[in-house]
């Protein structure tokens, strides 16, 4: 009589101890990726974080920031002279996608120091070498530009 009444008691005792799962949680999960095709309808990879995790399509943002303000100094310089880009942007960036450079393609150096990313300002600083043409060059600013 002991055996049947334990063969029932025991797996009313489990059943009785499980509980309604809670899904609210999954919410918040973050879904980890390699390429778009490993996100569900709706979402994509993005690549720019460590590590790539799938985000809704619909906020993705896919707007380059505008820039506020921008400056050089000196506006002109010889072998040895120290030029300092800094400007201004509309909204957060990436800092280490940042760059700044000469339209031969010399880059600027991130000038950590001087630059405030809070504040969505920046500095970039190049020692003249030699390296660049004698006559006036554009400088170039870039961003990269989101893969969609």
């Amino acid at each position: 009589m002991h055996r049947h009444t334990l063969k029932y008691v025991l797996p009313l005792c489990f059943l009785a101890s499980c509980t309604q799962a809670n899904l609210d949680a999954l919410e918040n999960a973050t879904v980890l990726c390699d390429s778009d095709a490993d996100c569900t309808d709706g979402f994509y990879c993005e690549t720019r974080l460590d590590p790539q995790q799938c985000r809704d399509v619909n906020d993705r943002d896919d707007q380059d920031p505008e820039l506020v303000s921008r400056s050089i100094t000196p506006e002109a310089g010889t072998v040895g002279t120290e030029l300092t880009a800094t400007f201004e942007v509309n909204e957060p960036v990436m800092v280490d996608q940042l760059n700044v450079y000469f339209e031969g393609g010399l880059s600027f150096e991130y000038d950590e120091a001087a630059s405030d990313p809070d504040s969505n300002t920046f500095a970039f600083k190049r020692t003249l070498t030699g390296e660049e043409r004698e006559s006036p060059q554009r400088l170039v600013r870039a961003f990269v530009k989101d893969q969609g």
